[in-house]
Formats: structure tokens, C-alpha cells, sequence
């Protein structure tokens, strides 16, 4: 990935927002999307695409971060109609959530059937671990897209 890749970000709260700017901050184009109109403005500021709706996003982007409240919120952006898998282009979901194993699994289930790949991946640190950079991500994915989506992009420590 390279910071001329197209990346997606759904779920502009609190922890979305302050991530979704970090990436336009280093230098990534960003497509966004949050059922709130107000938290977009700031990030189409800063130089994002705002997108309609959830399937906008991913037929905008290949690797979509999404930063949601509940485990059926995840499922429903993920899964439900109009969401990432009826997108053309995504092939990786990048969940931030804390979703937990059962809904993890039935939204990777499905999402496999249309060649995404979930990424899950829950984030400690609040906002202001957001707002620095300095978050911790504890990841589970297949290896090979784990290595193509993050290690290319770990700074050293």
C-alpha cells in the first residue's frame, strides 16, 4: 500500500475521526462516510471524499477502515444491505471496533463469499492515543494481508 492508495473510513465519532484525519495528515487519500453529516465537513476540509453511503465507500476504496459503536453496527456496515460487501471495489475491512468473536466471525464468513477479508483488529488507547498516533492494535488476519496492509507501514521501534 502506498499513500497514493484510496483508503475508506466509516464511523467518524470520537476515535474515527481523530484516526481518519492521521491518515489524510500523512498524506493518504481518504474516502469517508458517517451517518452524522456534521462529523464529515472537518475531513472534507482536510481533503476527504465524502462518500454517500457505505457502498460508495467501498467501490471508492480496496481497504476500508471502519471505527464503530456495537457489534451490530459493525455487522450491518459490513454486511447488510448497502454496505461494504456490495461495494465493487474493497477487498479488505479493517475493523477498529470491539466486535467480539461471534459477530467477527459471521461478518468474515460472509464477507469472504464476495473476496473481502476481514482484518480485526480492536484499538486501545482512547482519543487522545487517536489524536497522537499512539495507539495500540491488536490485529488477527490471515498473515499475507496482514503483512500487505500493516507491515509495510510499522515504524521501527
Amino acid at each position: 500500500m502506498t499513500n497514493a492508495t484510496r483508503l475508506g473510513f466509516i464511523g467518524l465519532g470520537s476515535m474515527g475521526s481523530a484516526m481518519a484525519t492521521r491518515l489524510l495528515d500523512a498524506g493518504y487519500a481518504v474516502a469517508v462516510f458517517d451517518t452524522n453529516a456534521a462529523a464529515l465537513q472537518p475531513l472534507a476540509s482536510n481533503g476527504a471524499v465524502v462518500a454517500n453511503d457505505v457502498a460508495a465507500v467501498a467501490s471508492e476504496a480496496d481497504i476500508i477502515l471502519g471505527s464503530l459503536p456495537t457489534p451490530d453496527v459493525v455487522r450491518e456496515v459490513a454486511i447488510g444491505p448497502g454496505g461494504i460487501i456490495k461495494g465493487g471495489k474493497a477487498r479488505i475491512f479493517i475493523d477498529l471496533s470491539t466486535t467480539g468473536p461471534r459477530v467477527s466471525g459471521e461478518v468474515a464468513a460472509a464477507l469472504a463469499k464476495a473476496n473481502i477479508t476481514l482484518v480485526d483488529a480492536p484499538v486501545s488507547g482512547g482519543r487522545a492515543g487517536a489524536i497522537k498516533g499512539t495507539l495500540a492494535v491488536m490485529v488477527a488476519a490471515p498473515r499475507a494481508t496482514y503483512q500487505e496492509g500493516v507491515m509495510p507501514h510499522r515504524k521501527s521501534q
